[in-house]
């Protein structure tokens, strides 16, 4: 009987110590997938100053030396992003790995601030467009390193997928007409090739609008998704009216760049209330 009351109580001994270790890897998982989380915003805030920083280099680039000022104070503002987006890194071990990724940005970075006066604006667009397409490798490998594509809830791995790739996506093609629009408005025409290029673009735009799907269904999505829309649709409607539309641009490139701008804070603000509801729904 004593042998059978001890196999018993090591039994128990271990069932706890079992359970005690799974609620500590539980625990430690849930904070992994939440400080990736800070790390991904971070990542959207570092993608959303350089893609403002591309606007605003297509416009000084094109002539409209207004732009010189809030060029020079948008790098500052990119560097005290990258910075904070290294801070996270270090937080969570998991993504040290992508640190390399960071770091080639941050290098790609300071090149660039170098070299971007003695660009065309097409040469700008380009090495602009490359670095940012950078952040959104890096925004996938945080999402899949930081554990938050794991999730087996369907709703949960639907809102990650938003998070990491189709908001960002979205961001990333309106900001890429912000850019090309500045600097056509800037110029003052758009050319047949410029048409294309911005036509191409606002189909882009339309397709990831529609791709964010029935995910933004959600109540509490409802009201920032449908600001999205609006704002978005009215973007397309200026791009076909006063620039595709016409010979001669008169539309001014800071009215054009506000705009685009607006388009892009929707977006954000889409973003970070799908982000406050995958917060609640992560287990």
């Amino acid at each position: 009987m004593e042998a059978i009351a001890s196999s018993i109580g090591l039994l128990a001994a271990a069932g706890t110590a079992l359970g005690w270790a799974q609620g500590r890897e539980r625990s430690a998982r849930r904070a992994r997938r939440h400080l990736s989380l800070d790390a991904v915003r971070q990542g959207i805030a570092l993608m959303t100053v350089m893609q403002q920083h591309r606007g605003m280099a297509a416009a000084l680039l094109s002539g409209d030396t207004g732009f010189a000022v809030r060029l020079a104070d948008k790098q500052r503002e990119v560097e005290g992003r990258l910075a904070e987006l290294g801070a996270c890194f270090a937080r969570v071990p998991a993504l040290a790995a992508g640190g390399r990724r960071l770091e080639a940005i941050r290098a790609a970075w300071t090149q660039l601030c170098q070299e971007v006066r003695g660009y065309t604006a097409e040469q700008s667009f380009a090495v602009h467009t490359a670095l940012v397409q950078q952040v959104l490798y890096l925004l996938g490998d945080i999402g899949e390193r930081g554990g938050l594509l794991e999730a087996r809830s369907p709703a949960v791995a639907a809102l990650a997928e938003v998070l990491l790739l189709r908001l960002p996506l979205l961001a990333e093609s309106i900001g890429q007409a912000r850019a090309l629009g500045t600097g056509f408005a800037a110029q003052g025409r758009c050319g047949a090739v410029g048409r294309i290029r911005l036509s191409l673009l606002e189909r882009r735009i339309g397709e990831c609008l529609a791709g964010l799907g029935v995910v933004l269904d959600s109540p509490s999505l409802v009201a920032p998704a449908q600001r999205c829309r609006q704002q978005v649709w009215h973007l397309s409607a200026s791009i076909e009216a006063d620039l595709i539309g016409v010979e001669r641009i008169t539309l001014a490139p800071d009215a054009y760049f506000r705009c685009a701008t607006e388009a892009i804070d929707a977006c954000l603000a889409l973003w970070q209330a799908a982000e406050q509801v995958t917060r609640r729904a992560l287990p």
